[in-house]
C-alpha cells in the first residue's frame, strides 16, 4: 500500500509527540495534537476515529513494551473537559480491568502513571 510508509512516519511522530509530553508531565489537546501532525490526510478533526486509532495503537504498542505500566494516550485531552475522549476510557478499562468506573479516577490514576514511567 502506497500511504504505509507516510502512515508509519506519521505514527512515529505522534509516538514521539506522546512521549514528549508524558516526559514533561504535561498534557496536550487533540487540537493541538493536530496542529502538530500537521496537514495530514489521514485525520481531519478531532474527532476524527483514525486519530483515535491511531493513538490507541501506539498506546497499545507501548503499554505492552513498558511492562503494562502506563497508557501513553492519557496525555491526549479534550479542549473542554481536560480529560481524554470516550474511547479512551473504553480502551484503557480493556487494558487494564482495574481501573476506577468513574472517569475523573481513573484518567488521574492512568495520567500519574503515565508520567511516573516516562519521566525516568
Amino acid at each position: 500500500m502506497a500511504d504505509e510508509p507516510v502512515r508509519e512516519e506519521v505514527k512515529s511522530k505522534v509516538r514521539r509527540l506522546l512521549i514528549d509530553c508524558a516526559r514533561r508531565r504535561s498534557v496536550m489537546t487533540y487540537l493541538e495534537l493536530a496542529r502538530e501532525i500537521g496537514d495530514n490526510p489521514f485525520f481531519s478533526s478531532e474527532s476524527d476515529s483514525k486519530l483515535a486509532t491511531m493513538l490507541c495503537r501506539i498506546s497499545e504498542e507501548e503499554y505492552d513494551s513498558n511492562s503494562k505500566q502506563a497508557i501513553l494516550c492519557a496525555v491526549v485531552v479534550r479542549e473542554d473537559t481536560l480529560l481524554p475522549g470516550i474511547t479512551f476510557f473504553t480502551f484503557a478499562r480493556e487494558l487494564n480491568k482495574d481501573l476506577p468506573s468513574d472517569n475523573d479516577k481513573c484518567w488521574s490514576e492512568v495520567i500519574r502513571a503515565v508520567w511516573k514511567y516516562y519521566h525516568r
